[in-house]
Formats: C-alpha cells, sequence, structure tokens
C-alpha cells in the first residue's frame, strides 16, 4: 500500500523536483520496512524516465523515496556533483558544516557558481554544469578525468587548510597522528576515518540524488540551501513539514 505522507510530499514537491529530470534516465530508491532497493527500468525493462507529475506520484505510490537523476543527460549535458560525506561516526556533524563553508569559499573565490544542498544524511552537495560536452569526451573519459582534477585540486586545498586552521587541534583528535583529514577514494578502507570527497562518484552512468528527495533511512530531505545557512544549520529543519513552507525553484548553475 502507498505511503501517505509520501504521497502528501510529493504531490507538493514533485513540481519543483521535475525540472532536475528532463532529458534524464532516472533511478528510484525505494523502501519497505527496512529494506532500501535501487531500480533503474520500467516494467518493460528500459530505463526509467519521468516527464511529469503523474509519473512521480505513481513511483511514490510503490514506495519511491528518492529519485536519481543520471549526471550525463541523453543531450550530453553533464553536471559535476562534489560530495562532503561524514564517514568518521566520532566527528561531530559541526565539522562537517564547516569544511562545506570553506569549499563555498574556494568555489566564490574561483568565480564558480555552484547549487548546494544538504544530501540528506552525512553531508552536504555542491552542483554544477560543464554543460554540453562533446561525445568523443564522453567516450575517451576526458569528462570524468577533468571531474577527478577538479575533486583532487579542492580536496588537496581543503587538506591544507585545515591543517594550519584554528580548528586544526580539535579537529585532530578525532584522527590518528599524522594522518589525512580527507580522503577521495570510497573504497580505500584505511582512510575510511576520513572526511570522503568522493570521486568514484564521477563515472559512466553514474547518479545523484535530486534536490527535494527523501533520504530513505534519514527521512529528512536533500533540500537546497544558501551558504549562509550554514551558520545556524540543524539537520533537524530537514523534515517534511519543514521544508514543504520553504519551497522554490532552483537550477544547475554553469
Amino acid at each position: 500500500m502507498p505511503i501517505q505522507w509520501l504521497v502528501d510530499y510529493w504531490k507538493k514537491t514533485g513540481p519543483f523536483a521535475l525540472p532536475f529530470f528532463t532529458q534524464r534516465k532516472i533511478a528510484l530508491q525505494l523502501k519497505f520496512g527496512d529494506q532500501i532497493i535501487y531500480r533503474r527500468h520500467d516494467d518493460h525493462k528500459k530505463w526509467i524516465y519521468i516527464e511529469n507529475q503523474a509519473t512521480i506520484e505513481k513511483y511514490v505510490r510503490q514506495h519511491t523515496f528518492s529519485f536519481h537523476p543520471h549526471q550525463l543527460s541523453d543531450d550530453n549535458v553533464k553536471w559535476i556533483l562534489i560530495d562532503i560525506d561524514k564517514r568518521n561516526d566520532k566527528l561531530p556533524f559541526k565539522y562537517i558544516v564547516e569544511v562545506t563553508k570553506v569549499l563555498a569559499k574556494m568555489l566564490d573565490d574561483n568565480k564558480q557558481k555552484y547549487l548546494l544542498k544538504y544530501s540528506g544524511n552525512r553531508g552536504f552537495h555542491f552542483m554544477w554544469s560543464h554543460g554540453k560536452i562533446k561525445p568523443k569526451d564522453i567516450k575517451s573519459g576526458a569528462i570524468y578525468e577533468l571531474e577527478h582534477q577538479i575533486v583532487d585540486k579542492y580536496t588537496a586545498q581543503l587538506e591544507e587548510h585545515f591543517h594550519h586552521s584554528k580548528t586544526a587541534k580539535s579537529l585532530n583528535k578525532y584522527y590518528p597522528a599524522n594522518s589525512h583529514i580527507f580522503s577521495t577514494n570510497s573504497a580505500d578502507k584505511k582512510l575510511s576515518h576520513c572526511i570522503l570527497i568522493d570521486k568514484n562518484i564521477l563515472k559512466p552512468n553514474a547518479v545523484f540524488r535530486s534536490p527535494w528527495s527523501v533520504h530513505p533511512t534519514t527521512g529528512l530531505i536533500s533540500a537546497p540551501i544558501e551558504v549562509g545557512e550554514l551558520d545556524n544549520f540543524t539537520q533537524d529543519n530537514f523534515t517534511p513539514d519543514k521544508i514543504i513552507p520553504r519551497l522554490r525553484q532552483f537550477e544547475i548553475p554553469s
């Protein structure tokens, strides 16, 4: 049976999420009890596409909490995602907020426009568009190599910043001596205590959790925010009932 609060939520939220689905394959994240299931194909074994509110509601009635568009559209418009993720359970979330503020400043200094959103769980996402990519750069992997270089560059700058910042002493007590604070490789178990800025999610057929989606583990909303909101950030403000009054249209900037 449909989950009524989820259906009600997406009836209000769907029109604001729909622009992020245009000409993009969609992966669904469904939840049944404690079981989370990913689905990429429809009943006819074809890629899922969502072009209207009715289709959103159809899948929500099937327990879809979260919609995950492909980073690359069918007409080759490529979005990049920089994902800041807390993996160290002992690390207070305030440090993830601080990292996000510092990265926002770095991007602003480089005049890089972006959409910032809370992930709905352990971190934040920065997104922007590369525009339309040449097919040869997609086929060769050049666009993904470029994105990995971008992640490496900003991660190195963050590492340098936080090793010499005022928060270094308090931050370092959550890490082994002489350890990196950041990692860009989610598969490296030796660095699983680090703050993750994962470049492994930048690859062919990669997806991202759309703005306004419900995180199936926490029930919190992956909602766009302004950088200024980080000063008083609290995850408690991202429940469905608190997000609905804040709904407005956002876009991925170039």
